[in-house]
């Protein structure tokens, strides 16, 4: 990734990509963590790093964030840390794999083995003939195009051969057909998943098997996977998902980091298999305090992360501070305004972002935002808007889990308190609901 220079170059340097290894040393900001959970020391992703690395009881983590906070960017982060330590880490982009509108949880358990078989592959880990054979035995050719190879091909291979062309190249091509068939073929999704759950407990040995393997070849250092874009889940799936299948998505014996959506931790089902996981929310960064007051800090971080990308130059500083100020702290949509208003100004012959065209741009997030919101959650943002008791006490967890999944309402530090979106609190101040605080 490059600063921009011209507001056309603002497209990629704002692009909703999270940010990539080559990237951190000019782009990356590590000073958020104050600003989103109210301590130095309180930090979700010192806590991953840490526990992934010692831990030797729970190894699996459910972590939380709102869409935009920075999470993908921070697991990033974390991938780079661990494998500076010394760790495999494969992260795996459930979005692109498989269809997250039709997921079961024996679609999680491929997505992982084949994390594994990848990492094998990348670091020439002999991995027991008979384990590979078991896996390519799930199938047969009656049953799935998916199946590549022949009990008699395997029999003639080598147990260490590597590359497209050996035992390793055959199950990693059986992976892709795999996925393949989650994502693209309701007929064959149902086949693969039926051979998953009727052999599961096997399928669960030969993949810890695998992460064993992998330890031995790495000096004692498990292989450590992240699953990524769960967060994307209807709260109802996820809650299905992990609640029906807790004990086998959290005991592979070997650490597994899976994405999870927050609106789903209100939720009073997330009691049912907590004991399971290790819960870790990565808050948004902080620009006010729970009174309604201006946190300065927070907000300079944010310019900082926006400097970092651009030329200050092509942002007026009163444009960049409505922006900052009305995105509530969610870097997405900031950036998405930005992009937007980029796009915009050279159309009126500016060669930069100014105010009218930060307001321009807010009033159609605006738009977009309001239209989420149905009558009956009025008196809930009445609420939330009107008194600070409220914004950390809130009783009617089924509205905020709505709300919380719509962007409408916004979750902030370590404190666990909410608020309504300056731009809804700007909605409700306009149809007379509330009055400005």
């Amino acid at each position: 990734m490059e600063k921009s220079v011209t507001l056309r170059d603002m497209i990629k340097s704002f692009a909703p990509e999270p940010l990539k290894e080559a990237d951190f040393a000019g782009f990356y900001c590590a000073d958020t963590i104050e600003s989103r959970t109210g301590s130095k020391e309180t930090s979700p992703m010192d806590n991953l790093f840490d526990t992934c690395r010692y831990a030797e009881g729970r190894k699996a983590y459910l972590l939380m964030g709102h869409r935009g906070c920075g999470k993908s960017t921070e697991l990033n982060r974390l991938k780079q840390r661990l494998e500076g330590d010394g760790y495999k880490v494969a992260v795996v982009s459930c979005n692109t794999e498989i269809n997250l509108m039709n997921v079961e949880y024996c679609d999680l358990l491929i997505l992982i083995a084949q994390s594994l078989f990848k990492i094998a592959v990348e670091i020439g880990c002999d991995i027991d003939k008979n384990v590979i054979k078991r896996i390519l035995s799930f199938w047969d050719e009656k049953d799935s195009e998916t199946i590549f190879l022949k009990e008699s091909n395997l029999e003639i291979q080598s147990e260490a051969s590597f590359g497209t062309g050996g035992l390793f190249g055959n199950i990693l091509t059986l992976f892709s057909g795999i996925t393949g068939d989650l994502k693209n073929s309701s007929s064959k999704r149902e086949m693969v998943r039926e051979r998953v759950i009727k052999n599961a407990s096997e399928w669960t040995a030969d993949v810890k098997y695998a992460a064993d393997t992998i330890a031995v070849k790495q000096s004692f250092k498990h292989p450590i996977v992240i699953m990524e874009d769960l967060d994307k889940l209807n709260p109802a799936d996820a809650l299905r998902i992990f609640k029906g299948n807790a004990a086998t998505l959290s005991q592979l014996g070997f650490p597994v980091i899976y994405t999870f959506p927050i609106a789903a931790f209100y939720s009073p089902e997330v009691g049912e298999f907590s004991s399971y996981f290790e819960f870790e929310t990565l808050p948004m960064i902080k620009i006010i305090n729970i009174d309604g007051t201006p946190y300065d800090k927070g907000r300079d971080i944010i310019k900082d992360i926006v400097k970092r990308r651009t030329d200050i130059g092509l942002i007026d500083e009163n444009a960049l501070d409505l922006l900052i100020e009305k995105t509530g702290g969610s870097l997405r949509d900031l950036f998405g305004r930005i992009i937007k208003a980029s796009l915009q100004a050279p159309r009126r012959g500016a060669d930069k972002i100014e105010l009218k065209d930060a307001e321009s741009v807010l009033t159609q997030l605006s738009s977009e935002l309001t239209r989420r919101i149905d009558s009956k959650y009025y008196e809930l943002l009445q609420k939330i808007y009107m008194s600070e008791k409220e914004r950390s006490q809130i009783e009617e967890t089924g509205l905020l889990l709505d709300m919380l999944q719509a962007n409408v309402i916004l979750e902030y530090n370590g404190e666990r308190w909410h608020d309504v979106h300056p731009l809804v609190a700007d909605f409700l101040v306009k149809i007379g609901l509330v009055s400005r605080r």
